[in-house]
């Protein structure tokens, strides 16, 4: 993605409705109009500014799609449809979670041992460190609360957090104790 650089490209849809089958053949014409910064509720972004014209096959009002593409998270923030009649609809992202990122071996060896330790000692609402020098890799591990389950036994509830490079990942996950060490059990 670079301003000024632009694709063309046509694709076919197949709608069914009732009995009657329909195909509709799109063509997209899409250019890099330039960058713009985008405040919406899941954060602010820096983004690309991508307008597509599509036109379509049987014939309707051409639309035009803007795409706000925010590369930190690989994928857009917000999209405007303009029709021929000019309404415009819009539509924002409100929420989003990444990918945990990849981390070298001993980086899971020293998140899952901070894993581990954070279950079987801390108190909820306690914090455990783990960090990989070589890597640059580092975490957190909270428990937030602890409950037995009918199945599982004794189970927590933590937070994690997980640093590599310059991506970062939050998630909620549950832990059960089961033959002796707490496994991973949802999140």
């Amino acid at each position: 993605l670079a301003p000024g650089k632009s694709v063309t490209f046509q694709a076919t849809r197949h709608t069914v409705e009732g009995v009657k089958t329909s195909e509709i053949t799109e063509s997209w014409q899409c250019r890099v109009d330039g960058t713009a910064h985008v405040a919406t509720s899941a954060g602010d972004f820096d983004t690309f500014r991508v307008v597509c014209t599509v036109s379509t096959v049987p014939a309707t009002n051409v639309l035009t799609r803007t795409f706000f593409y925010a590369p930190a998270i690989n994928y857009y923030v917000r999209r405007e449809d303009r029709t021929g009649a000019n309404k415009v609809s819009t539509i924002t992202l409100t929420s989003h979670t990444t990918a945990e990122p990849t981390l070298s071996t001993q980086a899971i060896r020293s998140r899952d041992a901070a894993r581990q330790t954070a279950l079987e000692t801390l108190p909820s609402g306690q914090t455990q460190t783990w960090q990989d020098p070589a890597s640059g890799s580092r975490g957190t591990v909270r428990p937030i609360s602890t409950a037995r389950s009918p199945k599982y036994g004794w189970c927590r509830t933590y937070q994690e957090t997980v640093q590599a490079s310059t991506h970062s990942h939050t998630a909620e996950r549950t832990a059960c104790r089961i033959a002796g060490n707490w496994q991973t059990i949802s999140g």
